[in-house]
Parts: C-alpha cells; sequence; structure tokens
C-alpha cells in the first residue's frame, strides 16, 4: 500500500517535472521575439538618423511590430497552457500603441524620440523581458534567463536612450521634444554605468556568465547599427573592449570587473554615447554621420567622464555589496537566490 502511494507521488511530480519542462521552453520561445523587436529598435533609431523621413511602414518598424506580433500569439500559447497571461496582454498593449504611433506620424509627421507613443512602446519594452527573466528564474532555464537578461539589458538601455539622445529639429518635425542638457547628463554619465553594474550582478545573483548576457547584448546592437549604417562600423572594437572583456574580466574578478564596467560606459553604449556625450556638454545636436569626428574631438572629456562613470558605478557596488542589494532590486520574484545564499 505503501509503495503504491510512493509511486502515485512519483508520478505526480514527474508530471510536475515535465509541466515545468514544457513552460520552460514556451518562454525561451518567447523571448526570441522580444530580443529581435528591442534589435528592431535599435535598426529603428539608426534608420532615422540616416534617411531623415519618417513613413511608418518602413524596414525596422515592420521587424518591430512583426515581433510584436509574433510575442502575442506565443504569450496567447503560454496564457491558454499556463494561465500566464502577463505576456499576451503586454503584448496587445503594444500592438494597440504601434496604431497610436501609426496616428500620432499621420497627424505630426517625422517627431522626435520622446514622444508619448515612443514612452509608452518603451516601457512595455521593459516590462516584457523583465516578466520573462522573472518566470525564467522561476523555472531555472539558464539559456532562457541569459536571454531575457540580455534582452532587458537592450531594453533597459533604450529606455536610457530615450531621456539623454536629442536630435534636430527639421522642416518636417512638427512634434519637437528632446531632454534637457542635465538629464542627458545625468542619465549617461550616472545611469549608464549603473545599468552596466547592475546586469552584471544580477547574473552572479542567479548564476549565469556575464559573458553570454554580454554577448547577447554585443549581438544585437551590433546587427542593428551595422545593417544600415556604416559611419559606426569603426566603433564595433570599442564595443568589444566596453562589453566582451569587462565581461571575462568580470567573471573572473569579480570587483574589478565591475570597475571596469563602469569605467568603460562610453564604449559599452557605443555608438550612441558620443552623441550623448556632446549635448550634454555642450548643447549641440550631431548626426550619426558626424560620430568618427566625435569620437575624436571630445577626447578632452573622456577622462572627467570615466572618473564619473567609475565613481557612479563604484557606489552602487558598494552598496550592493554592503546592503545585499538582491533582496530589493533582484528578488522581485523568491527564485532569485542572493549571492550569499548561492556561494
Amino acid at each position: 500500500m505503501k509503495s503504491s502511494s510512493t509511486n502515485n507521488n512519483n508520478k505526480k511530480f514527474h508530471l510536475i517535472i515535465n509541466g515545468d519542462k514544457r513552460s520552460s521552453y514556451l518562454f525561451v520561445i518567447a523571448t526570441i521575439p522580444v530580443l529581435v523587436g528591442i534589435t528592431g529598435a535599435f535598426w529603428d533609431l539608426t534608420y532615422h538618423t540616416l534617411n531623415k523621413v519618417d513613413t511608418f511602414f518602413q524596414p525596422a518598424h515592420l521587424v518591430i511590430y512583426n515581433s510584436i506580433f509574433a510575442a502575442l500569439l506565443i504569450g496567447i500559447v503560454i496564457a491558454l497552457k499556463t494561465r500566464y497571461l502577463s505576456l499576451a496582454i503586454i503584448s496587445g498593449v503594444q500592438l494597440a500603441t504601434g496604431f497610436a504611433d501609426l496616428m500620432w506620424h499621420n497627424a505630426f509627421g517625422f517627431d522626435s524620440f520622446l514622444s508619448p507613443p515612443h514612452t509608452v512602446l518603451v516601457i512595455t519594452a521593459v516590462l516584457q523581458p523583465w516578466l520573462l527573466f522573472r518566470k525564467l528564474c522561476e523555472l531555472d532555464s539558464e539559456i532562457g534567463k541569459v536571454v531575457s537578461l540580455g534582452t532587458l539589458w537592450l531594453s533597459i538601455t533604450f529606455l536610457l536612450l530615450e531621456f539623454s539622445l536629442a536630435s534636430n529639429r527639421t522642416e518636417i518635425t512638427s512634434f519637437y521634444i528632446i531632454p534637457p542638457q542635465i538629464v542627458s547628463l545625468i542619465v549617461s554619465a550616472l545611469m549608464m554605468p549603473i545599468l552596466s553594474v547592475l546586469i552584471a550582478v544580477t547574473s552572479r545573483s542567479i548564476g549565469i556568465k556575464h559573458i553570454y548576457v554580454s554577448c547577447i547584448y554585443f549581438a544585437a546592437i551590433a546587427i542593428s547599427t551595422l545593417i544600415s549604417n556604416y559611419y559606426v562600423t569603426f566603433t564595433m572594437p570599442f564595443l568589444i573592449v566596453g562589453t566582451i572583456i569587462p565581461a571575462i574580466i568580470y567573471d573572473k574578478y569579480e570587483r574589478l570587473g565591475s570597475i571596469l564596467f563602469a569605467a568603460a560606459w562610453i564604449i559599452t553604449y557605443a555608438p550612441y554615447s558620443f552623441r550623448i556625450i556632446v549635448y550634454a556638454i555642450n548643447g549641440q545636436i550631431f548626426g550619426t554621420s558626424h560620430t568618427f569626428t566625435l569620437s575624436y574631438s571630445l577626447a578632452g572629456y573622456y577622462p572627467t567622464l570615466v572618473l564619473m562613470g567609475t565613481a557612479s558605478g563604484s557606489i552602487f557596488y558598494y552598496l550592493y555589496t554592503r546592503y545585499n542589494l538582491p533582496k530589493i532590486l533582484l528578488t522581485m520574484t523568491n527564485q532569485i537566490t542572493p549571492r550569499n545564499k548561492q556561494r
């Protein structure tokens, strides 16, 4: 009798494990269109800079909204199989906001980066990988955690760019709002280094190598900026030094790696950082075609900017180690284990 009861319990446990595996596969698949969509968003950012025209039905937009539609379909499947509704709801909101963006373009034509439809789209683009990241941590999917965290890094970067990157007003721009210079400086020199360190410590806290996450980030930025943007080809070695190298060091020497990430923020967020810096310092707005010139003309400011990044990133890392910040920043799901317990 006891043996029969044990067998039944084992069968139930086996079914639960298999169910978790199937759910894990679905959520991992769901990260793919989200990653493609944010890569398309970075492509869109460079596409507008180069082409100086705006039409809703352009290649980057098609990548973005096809990805959102794919995420919606996968979200519906996930909702039917697991009753997890968040992905489908957010994807639906994104499609609705995309239609609102189309109406906005019809009304205002070529608009600035910082517009109401763009802001809603970017915020939901952060929520989407964040929710997937939480769920994949619960399911303990190694590849899922890597891809979703890399996607989350890209999405938060895009959000920071919206509040730091300025573009010139043209004769076909009827809605024009750009971030103030001081906001651009705070977001770039303070928040970007902190973001780099945050993503690195998150990787360690959930037990994955940060080099894998950095490869996701690097690949998306490289692909999106090089598709139609030969002006920034020369920044790709900088991007490797700002992402891959610090990640390799971080996985071996945590403190040193975190300092390098904080100090290297200028090239971690290349090619966009050069335009942000010159705007934050003197209010001048340059296009992507000036990236090569800007990267050298700003050389005199680099020591100060590196020190600012190092200071902000190091202070964050100190608070992380001193006050065990994973409990506040990283454990919105109980499955993300604080670093001291993991070790």
